[in-house]
């Protein structure tokens, strides 16, 4: 039965959008790549804000940059559930000045969960508890191998985890449903460069099926944002 689950939620990933989903491990360096679009690794980003390739979000854009402000906007789009029925609160990151999580829910089914925070944050370490595993104990996709700053929130019961290090920007939060199974779909910039991964992680026996969104940049880049 769950086999034909999932099959059935494959195809109808495939019929929504692009099936653009890909294999994606944690790098040994600062690192986000694709077969689909060009690695980051070793190639200078200037622009950062970006949209999903592929799947029910494709086109969503989901990374923005305020060049007013010099803010960026990481949004993590949410369909297939309820998700967090508070439309104005808005929840300070402990530990990183000016740096806000926000739940944003429009009237098109879509639930976004919003980071809003200085582009200067990525281009410094934070005084953080640390970790190099997602909250399930996996290793967290595309990031470096850590480890990585964190903080958790429980918000209505549900437990988010923001992570943040020094070109690394990630966002998880508990799914209140099983995917299934394991899919990538990359963040793509104009120039069809990757700067992270939307990804849905299936249920483990010790733990329930979530969400993660990721961004990446390499050193280089960060020097010339």
């Amino acid at each position: 039965m769950k086999f034909f689950a999932a099959l059935c939620l494959c195809s109808l990933l495939a019929a929504c959008g692009n099936f653009a989903g890909q294999s994606v491990s944690n790098c040994e360096d600062n690192c986000s790549s694709s077969s689909t679009g060009n690695s980051t690794l070793n190639a200078k980003v200037t622009d950062i804000n970006a949209s999903v390739s592929g799947g029910v979000h494709d086109g969503t854009p989901v990374i923005n940059k305020n060049d007013d402000t010099d803010e960026i906007t990481f949004s993590l789009p949410l369909t297939g559930g309820s998700y967090l029925s508070s439309t104005s609160e808005s929840y300070d990151l402990e530990g990183v000045e000016n740096a806000q999580l926000s739940i944003n829910n429009g009237n098109s089914g879509v639930t976004r969960i919003e980071i809003t925070l200085p582009l200067s944050a990525l281009k410094k370490g934070h005084n953080l508890e640390t970790t190099e595993t997602l909250p399930n104990g996996e290793s967290i996709p595309s990031f470096s191998k850590g480890p990585h700053g964190y903080i958790d929130l429980n918000i209505e019961g549900t437990n988010l985890r923001v992570y943040l290090s020094q070109g690394h920007l990630g966002l998880y939060i508990d799914s209140v449903f099983d995917p299934y199974v394991q899919v990538n779909y990359p963040l793509m910039n104009k120039d069809e460069q990757v700067l992270g991964y939307l990804s849905q992680i299936p249920a483990l026996a010790h733990s329930q099926g979530a969400f993660f969104m990721s961004m990446v940049l390499p050193k280089e880049s960060l020097e010339n944002l």
